[in-house]
């Protein structure tokens, strides 16, 4: 009631969304998540405000997220874990509805993280916004306290909440959430981009590397030098070169500096970085060009799967795993890095055999599966907007 007084005294006629994330933060995934959002904002024709919670002082980033939607009206917060940061207030006043467009950001792997995005709800309810919750991944939440915090949102906040995969929509009691749409089908909403990344693997030309393109992460339990013997010997095993890539700048990039002063291979050439980049058309470029991608890090398998090339799934998190259950590929990803990763050499080298054998076929089934997704996420991003017309009047 407060919150909506307060809100009540501010002039703002053109009210829009408040976009809530881990944007402007060198994550390329979640980068992907909002330029997916925006793009298909942008092709509804939305007209009123959008206020971005992102990293302010990275001047060229907001000029390429500014030049690359120049058709919506955009502007940034300075983001703040603290929902009543001056700067987060200011964002709910000028807002009418709270939206975290997608990814994997309510997990208890890290409970204050949970407990930030949660108090972004419970804020936005107090200053009368509209709640979305879009193509989440519920996944990474293992613990009882926190399912329960989940399913109470769930029921009690959110207005409308969509998720990308058929696990994550078990933490939704479509019976007792009415005001939640059951859903038919699953997707991420990096998917929808699968068209605008047509250029890009169109224009990689005939160089083809033959190599294998790997990301790989930093994870509890799995270490630079145990990475670095394990693709010392796939290098030994395959004789392809392999290529990293890094998809969250600090992170990744200090895991593959670490691994390389522990690899046998890299001094000889056999292993080289790709340097980080947040460009999405000269990473598909890049990624394009391999003969088989490797990959811990969910959109680093998404954005493969997209420009058809064949990818094998090291998890980390369910999420990994979900998605090639998902294309019916079990048999390409290694479900648990930890438990496997004393053997991780031999079980990427059998992977990569099957993949090798039954290429084609493969390659095929990760074309179909995400020109489904694709049209999936479009479909997904219909059902919200929609809902928000709906909500509205």
């Amino acid at each position: 009631m407060i919150g909506r007084l307060l809100k009540s005294l501010v002039s703002c006629e053109d009210r829009g969304f408040f976009i809530y994330g881990y944007f402007g933060a060198g994550n390329i995934g979640d980068e992907l998540i909002l330029t997916a959002f925006l793009s298909m904002l942008e092709k509804k024709g939305y007209c009123k405000r959008i206020v971005i919670s992102t990293n302010v002082g990275d001047s060229s980033y907001l000029c390429r997220i500014l030049d690359r939607f120049c058709g919506l009206k955009i502007e940034f917060a300075a983001r703040s874990k603290f929902a009543l940061s001056f700067c987060n207030i200011s964002a709910f006043m000028k807002s009418d509805a709270f939206v975290i467009p997608g990814g994997g950001i309510f997990q208890d792997y890290n409970a204050l993280s949970f407990l930030c995005y949660y108090s972004f709800l419970i804020a936005a309810e107090f200053f009368g916004l509209k709640r979305y919750l879009l193509y989440q991944g519920f996944t990474g939440i293992k613990r009882p306290f926190f399912k329960k915090l989940l399913s109470h949102a769930l029921l009690r906040i959110i207005d409308f909440a969509s998720v990308r995969d058929e696990r994550s929509a078990a933490f939704i009691d479509y019976k007792s959430a009415r005001r939640l749409k059951k859903q038919q089908f699953f997707a991420d909403p990096v998917f929808s981009l699968k068209s605008d990344l047509k250029s890009a693997t169109d224009n990689a030309g005939s160089t083809f590397n033959n190599a294998l393109g790997m990301s790989l992460r930093a994870w509890r339990g799995f270490s630079a030098k145990e990475a670095a013997a394990a693709l010392d010997e796939i290098v030994k095993s395959s004789g392809r070169k392999i290529v990293l890539y890094s998809m969250q700048k600090s992170i990744d990039c200090d895991f593959l500096l670490a691994l390389t002063r522990e690899s046998v291979a890299y001094p000889q050439g056999k292993i080289s970085i790709f340097e980080y980049t947040d460009d999405l058309q000269a990473l598909a470029g890049s990624l394009s060009k391999n003969f088989l991608n490797i990959g811990m890090r969910f959109h680093f398998c998404v954005i493969s799967a997209m420009i058809g090339v064949p990818v094998i799934g090291i998890s980390y998190d369910d999420k990994v795993s979900e998605l090639f259950k998902q294309v019916n590929l079990q048999q390409l990803c290694i479900f648990n890095i930890i438990e496997e990763r004393k053997k991780m050499a031999s079980e990427i080298i059998k992977k990569i055999n099957y993949a090798v054998s039954n290429y084609d076929g493969i390659k095929k089934r990760f074309a179909l599966y995400s020109d489904a997704q694709e049209s999936a996420a479009f479909k997904l991003f219909d059902d919200f907007y929609n809902s928000e017309i709906l909500l509205k009047h």
